[in-house]
């Protein structure tokens, strides 16, 4: 979990894709997911970034029996199967190819704008092979005001330069601006100026500040 640790922080998207291997024990009332179980602890318990797990295996929705307390960040689970239900293999009719099919689909109709896991998932349930194996998103930590958003990276603005140690790190200071307009409805061009902006003022300011993100 080496980049976990390296790109955490509050401000931060962490989307760890599963495909695999999934059952539930009865006994203990415990989906286990191989190889995942143990990685998801620090997930849970020490993260501060918002967390997006896309789990292709079956019985993925049982992964929400134990959720855990509400927290101020967001940690969802897009599922490819509901609660006590089997998922298909790999193929044509696997939820990975209506996932993919979906993202393309919604980059293509938003105009390559922004989106949310909603959406996605509806998106992904309208195609005919998932109509009688819907997918669900979950919030695992009972997060339900701010669902999370997707949109294309834009690799000459949202890189990020210089060194970044979260050692150095000592404290947190969040932003909110409101909106006269719903977040949809603004460009992927305005968002940029208004990160750009924020960015040029901090720096005006000369403090010591570790990472814009």
């Amino acid at each position: 979990m080496d980049f976990a640790r390296r790109f955490n922080g509050p401000h931060s998207l962490l989307i760890i894709y599963y495909a695999g291997h999934g059952s539930y024990n009865n006994h203990v009332e415990k989906l286990e997911l191989h190889a995942y179980n143990n990685a998801e602890r620090p997930l849970l318990e020490d993260s501060e970034c918002d967390i997006l797990a896309i789990l292709d295996c079956c019985f993925a929705s049982n992964i929400q029996k134990h959720g855990q307390e509400m927290q101020p960040r967001n940690y969802e689970v897009l599922t490819a199967s509901g609660y006590n239900r089997v998922t298909a293999g790999p193929g044509k009719n696997s939820f990975t190819t209506a996932l993919i099919a979906s993202l393309e689909d919604l980059l293509k109709e938003n105009g390559g704008n922004h989106f949310d896991t909603r959406q996605l998932c509806e998106k992904i349930n309208l195609r005919p092979e998932r109509l009688h194996n819907p997918s669900h998103v979950w919030s695992r930590l009972k997060t339900y005001d701010r669902p999370i958003t997707l949109a294309p990276r834009n690799l000459s603005t949202d890189s990020v330069t210089g060194a970044f140690n979260p050692n150095n790190t000592q404290a947190f200071l969040a932003l909110r601006v409101l909106l006269t307009v719903k977040p949809e409805n603004l460009t992927k061009d305005q968002v940029s100026k208004i990160a750009a902006a924020l960015s040029e003022a901090v720096k005006d300011t000369r403090a010591p500040i570790n990472q814009i993100v």
